[in-house]
């Protein structure tokens, strides 16, 4: 099982640059772009710069009412602008974070075991033309791998999307959903006999 999980992760630190795949590295070089980063600083902002409600027990007729709700927008504004700051902040460390680790050994040993294991070749041409070797990975180096992933994916779709997904707990969510679905489906007609 763990060969395939390789295999799959693998794919998502391919080094070839193709505006089809939905490689870490390549998605790095897509957002950094400086039009990019200011079109997702802004769209954080104006995700977050939306309407004040006023208080409950505020009427339009109340005297402070235009000096409370002038306070409110401008903590709302206030705020919106420090969740922009902080999801461009975030994105160029993602970026830098993506970047030193496609480059690292463990992705460099990681894409020769997948090679190995995919292809079902003895020797690599990165074997064949790495002067050091290829270093090996260990089961650690595979979990590790699999969590910088599956964290650097979550913060990757909060700060683009505008919205968190945790793969954990929602893909398991998900999975249950369609084993429940498949298995209905093969014991209805049993029960149906």
């Amino acid at each position: 099982m763990l060969r395939a999980e390789i295999i799959e992760t693998q794919s998502v630190w391919d080094s070839k640059f193709d505006i089809d795949t939905i490689a870490l590295p390549m998605i790095a070089y897509l957002l950094d772009d400086k039009h990019v980063l200011a079109t997702l600083k802004q769209e954080t902002f104006d995700g977050h710069n939306t309407y004040v409600a006023p208080p409950r027990d505020l009427s339009q007729d109340d005297p402070d009412y235009e000096q409370v709700m002038a306070a409110l927008r401008k903590h709302h504004r206030d705020f919106a602008q420090s969740q922009a700051d902080r999801g461009e902040k975030e994105l160029r460390a993602i970026i830098a974070e993506i970047r030193t680790e496609a480059k690292s050994d463990r992705i460099r040993g990681f894409r020769n075991f997948r090679m190995r294991s995919a292809h079902l070749v003895i020797q690599t041409r990165a074997e064949r033309g790495a002067p050091g070797g290829i270093p090996k990975i260990t089961f650690d180096d595979a979990s590790d791998i699999l969590e910088c992933t599956i964290t650097l994916t979550e913060r990757l779709y909060c700060w683009v999307c505008g919205t968190s997904f945790d793969i954990s707990t929602d893909v398991r969510r998900i999975e249950e959903e369609h084993a429940k679905a498949l298995w209905l489906q093969y014991l209805r007609p049993l029960d149906e006999a």
